[in-house]
């Protein structure tokens, strides 16, 4: 089958990002598939060197080519610029995917396809109150190649995350990760275990409260920095955004799942996940402060335990080929 993937590698040039599309491509790659990344938002790139938004796509494409090429997709890519100018493969390639900027794009946009998928595993049923209208969303997880994130990387004593304190698409629409981080900003007054933030938000505030920071996007500027910094990581420590909190959502972090393959037990906050996944070994779940301070006690009370449990975890759940075969098979059903 040839499949056409869409993502936003040059609007969010970083590691995480990269690694969601990546590992699409990746893994239906060695399901047999022939794969093509676009990238047709209508927007400009970001460029994290003059920290703007650019109308130049330079950085974006140099990106997008220096993220695909190492694993044999450098020409099996397509870039079109705001102004329509297409980078890469040009139109003959594909066909262009007209996304409008105006509100009202939504819902015809979603109307013309046959199967929708989300990562929010409560959406659609009675245990979360998010509106579906018309349409009903088929679950999914975020694949994960696992060979990719295989380590025998000695981790440091750090409980670690990598996160934006606020974003613009959430004010709207019931809150960011900074009104959920503000319950649990003095956990480090209360645990001996250290924590390391990777983050682009008021480290100085943090850093008063017993966080140890560094710069996200330096953290993330490259798959290889994303994927170091989390395989050098003891245990993630991860809060959700309160839109996906308040709506119980069952929304499930790609970041969390990048741990769990590494071998890397999580704990991370609960959006109604903990009714889809397994937790108490390997991966944790948390709601308040005290349910945080448990869980990592009984992550360093037998670490080696929990970390064999995160990949078996991660392989059970999130290994591509078994990801994707099920949503290939729904989606074409």
């Amino acid at each position: 089958m040839k499949i056409l993937f869409a993502g936003i590698i040059a609007r969010y040039p970083f590691g995480g990002v990269t690694w969601c599309s990546l590992m699409y491509l990746l893994g239906l790659r060695a399901l047999g598939h022939e794969v093509f990344y676009v990238e047709d938002t209508g927007e400009c790139v970001y460029d994290p060197v003059q920290n703007v938004r650019s109308t130049d796509p330079s950085y974006g494409t140099s990106y997008i080519h220096a993220a695909l090429e190492p694993f044999g997709l450098g020409d099996r890519w397509a870039f079109v610029n705001y102004d329509g100018t297409y980078h890469g493969r040009g139109a003959e390639a594909f066909t262009q995917l007209a996304i409008a900027k105006r509100e009202p794009w939504y819902v015809e946009f979603f109307q013309r396809f046959d199967r929708l998928f989300t990562f929010g595993a409560n959406i659609g049923t009675a245990a979360s109150p998010v509106p579906t209208g018309e349409f009903t969303w088929l679950k999914t997880w975020q694949p994960v190649t696992l060979d990719d994130w295989a380590t025998s990387l000695a981790p440091r004593d750090r409980f670690t995350s990598v996160m934006t304190w606020q974003i613009e698409s959430f004010t709207d629409v019931g809150g960011n990760k900074d009104q959920e981080f503000l319950r649990f900003i003095d956990l480090p007054s209360r645990t001996a275990q250290p924590f390391e933030l990777a983050i682009n938000g008021p480290q100085r505030l943090l850093r008063e409260h017993g966080w140890q920071t560094v710069d996200a996007m330096g953290a993330s500027r490259s798959l290889w920095d994303y994927r170091e910094f989390i395989q050098s990581s003891k245990a993630e420590f991860g809060v959700a955004k309160h839109t996906y909190v308040s709506t119980r959502s069952g929304w499930f972090s790609d970041r969390t799942e990048c741990y769990l393959s590494s071998g890397r037990p999580a704990l991370v906050q609960d959006t109604g996940w903990t009714a889809h996944l397994p937790h108490g070994d390997g991966l944790l779940a948390f709601s308040n402060p005290d349910e945080a301070l448990a869980g990592i006690e009984r992550i360093n009370s037998d670490y080696d335990r929990h970390a064999r449990r995160a990949y078996e975890i991660s392989r059970e759940y999130f290994d591509a080929a078994r990801v994707l075969t099920r949503l290939l098979d729904e989606a074409c059903a």
